[in-house]
């Protein structure tokens, strides 16, 4: 199960070939995690399983997010912005500085530049 969604810049009803163009984005999609490797599939050692790290990963993130949010008092969108701007910044994956922070090694209420 999942949502795939799209959005667009301007306000209003989308057009019959936007519609058109949305299906087929979301076929596509759907085609390619079809094709993923399952767990039986995966082998002895999981090596294809290569969107499951991936999820979690993508969750410790968002939780970061929240984490920045409640200690700067900011809204999510400048948390995120925050995060990926730091992570830049120290040559960092965006992934490998929110384990940081998940992990309260890393906290941006001490950070002087704030």
């Amino acid at each position: 199960m999942g949502t795939l969604d799209l959005y667009r810049d301007v306000p209003g009803e989308l057009a019959v070939e936007e519609v058109r163009t949305a299906r087929v984005v979301a076929d596509v999609v759907t085609a390619a995690l079809l094709a993923l490797p399952r767990d039986d599939q995966a082998g002895p050692d999981g090596a294809g399983l290569w969107l499951s790290p991936l999820a979690t990963d993508h969750g410790e993130v968002y939780q970061a997010v929240g984490m920045l949010m409640a200690q700067l008092g900011v809204a999510a969108d400048e948390a995120l912005a925050l995060l990926r701007g730091h992570a830049f910044a120290g040559d960092r994956t965006v992934l490998e500085l929110a384990h940081d922070v998940v992990e309260h090694r890393t906290r941006f209420d001490d950070d002087p530049d704030f």
